[in-house]
C-alpha cells in the first residue's frame, strides 16, 4: 500500500512541470528565440504560427523547417525536504528530447492589385507537452526509478493570408485547427527491495481550433510596431485511454476554454547592424476554464527583450519573465513566476539559412509537499532550436 502511495505523489510530482509549462504559447523560430521569444515584429514564413502579417514583407518564397530539443533539467524540493520524508538521494531530471517543431511555407502572390499578398501555411505547436523526466531515489533498502515521456502538444495546421499596403504597413490572417497532435503520455518504473515493476501509458488526442490575426507596420523609420491576436477558443484532451500494468481504463474528455491571447512588440534599428526589441505578452488565466470551472489563477504577464548584431554572423540574446499557471503559494491565486535567457547564432549563405538558439528558464514557488509546512520548489530547464531556411523565387515574386 505504502509503494502506491509513493509511486502516486512521484507522478503529481513529475505532472507539476506540465501544469505550470504546458499553457505558454511557445516561439518555434530560432531567430524569434534566441532575441528572449520576441514574436510581435517576426518576418517571413516562421511568423506564421505567432503573428500571420510576418509573411506579407516576403519578396520571394520562403520555407522553413524547425526542430527543438530539451538538453537537460531538474526540478523538485531541496534535498533535505525529502530526507524529512524519508528518502535519499532524489532526482527528478529532464532529459534530452528532441522533436520536430515547425514546418513552414509562404509565397507572395503576384497580382494587380494596388498592395501586396502573400500566401502561406504552417504545422507547429501553439502548446507543447513534449518532454522527457526521470525521477529516482533510496528509501531504507527500497531503491526506485521511473522513467516518463510525454507527447504532443497543441499542434496546428494554419492556411495564413496577408496584405501589405503602401510597402509599410502589413496585416494578416491565419485559421488552425489540430492535426497530427497527440498528447499523453508513456512510462516505466522499476523497483528493487522488493522487486517489483511495471508500466503506463495515456493515449489522448488533442482537439481544437483557432483564429490567428496580426498587423505591422514601420512608422517611423527604423521603428517596427507589431501586434498579434488570438480571440477566445477550445481545446479539448479527447479518447483519453489508460492502461496501467496491462489494464485499462477509460479517462473522461477535458474541455479547456482559453480566453483571448495577445502581444505587442516593437524592434528598433539602432544603427544599420544592431537591432534592439522588446515585447509584451498577456497570460489571461483568470478567465480560462476547465470544464467549466475557474482555475483560480490571476492573470499574469510576460516581457521580453532582445538584441541582435549583424556580421559576418548574426549573433542574438535575449531574456523573458513570464506568469504560470499555478500558484506561486499553495492555496493563494497569485501565478508563480518564472524567467529565462537566451541567445544565438543565424547566418544565410545564398538561398539557404540557418538559426540556432539556446534557452535557459526557471521557475519557483511554494507548496507543501507532505511535511506540514510550505517548501520551495524549483524548476529549470535547458535547451536548444534550430531552423533552417531557404528562399526561392521560383513561384514569383514581388
Amino acid at each position: 500500500m505504502r509503494k502506491m502511495f509513493v509511486l502516486l505523489a512521484i507522478l503529481a510530482v513529475s505532472s507539476v512541470l506540465l501544469a505550470q509549462t504546458d499553457f505558454l504559447p511557445v516561439t518555434t523560430d530560432a531567430k524569434a528565440l534566441a532575441m528572449g521569444g520576441c514574436i510581435g515584429t517576426a518576418r517571413g514564413a516562421g511568423a506564421i504560427l505567432r503573428n500571420p502579417a510576418g509573411i506579407g514583407w516576403l519578396d520571394m518564397a520562403q520555407a522553413k523547417l524547425s526542430a527543438r530539443t530539451h538538453l537537460f533539467g531538474s526540478m523538485g524540493y531541496d534535498e533535505d525536504v525529502y530526507e524529512d520524508l524519508g528518502t535519499e538521494d532524489y532526482k527528478c531530471s529532464m532529459g534530452f528530447h528532441p522533436k520536430l517543431n515547425n514546418i513552414a511555407f509562404a509565397t507572395p502572390i503576384p497580382t494587380n492589385a494596388p498592395f501586396g499578398i502573400a500566401g502561406g501555411i504552417a504545422w507547429g505547436p501553439f502548446f507543447d507537452f513534449a518532454g522527457k523526466n526521470t525521477i529516482s531515489y533510496t528509501e531504507g533498502e527500497t531503491e526506485y526509478e521511473e522513467k516518463t515521456t510525454y507527447k504532443g502538444g497543441f499542434h496546428l495546421l494554419m492556411p495564413t493570408v496577408a496584405a501589405i499596403f503602401a510597402g509599410n504597413f502589413a496585416v494578416g490572417a491565419s485559421y488552425g485547427f489540430a492535426f497530427m497532435s497527440p498528447g499523453g503520455y508513456k512510462g516505466e518504473y522499476e523497483q528493487k527491495n522488493p522487486d517489483t515493476d511495471g508500466d503506463y501509458e495515456l493515449k489522448e488526442t488533442v482537439t481544437g481550433s483557432m483564429l490567428q490575426i496580426g498587423a505591422q507596420g514601420r512608422f517611423i523609420d527604423r521603428l517596427d510596431v507589431g501586434f498579434s491576436y488570438v480571440p477566445a477558443f477550445d481545446m479539448k484532451l479527447d479518447d483519453r485511454e489508460y492502461e496501467l500494468n496491462e489494464t485499462d481504463y477509460d479517462w473522461d474528455d477535458i474541455k479547456y476554454e482559453f480566453p483571448a491571447f495577445m502581444a505587442i512588440g516593437a524592434s528598433f534599428d539602432v544603427t544599420p547592424e544592431i537591432t534592439i526589441a522588446g515585447e509584451y505578452q498577456n497570460r489571461p488565466w483568470d478567465d480560462l476554464e476547465i470544464e467549466n470551472t475557474e482555475n483560480g489563477i490571476e492573470n499574469g504577464t510576460s516581457i521580453r527583450a532582445g538584441i541582435e548584431y549583424r556580421g559576418p554572423v548574426a549573433l542574438r540574446a535575449g531574456f523573458f519573465t513570464d506568469k504560470l499557471l499555478y500558484p506561486a503559494e499553495e492555496g493563494e491565486d497569485e501565478p508563480a513566476s518564472g524567467m529565462g535567457f537566451t541567445g544565438g547564432v543565424g547566418f544565410m549563405a545564398g538561398p539557404v539559412g540557418v538559426d540556432v538558439a539556446a534557452f535557459y528558464q526557471s521557475a519557483k514557488w511554494e507548496e507543501d509537499p507532505g511535511t506540514g509546512s510550505d517548501e520551495e520548489f524549483k524548476v529549470s530547464l535547458v535547451g536548444a532550436a534550430v531552423t533552417a531556411t531557404y528562399e526561392t523565387d521560383l513561384f514569383g515574386g514581388k
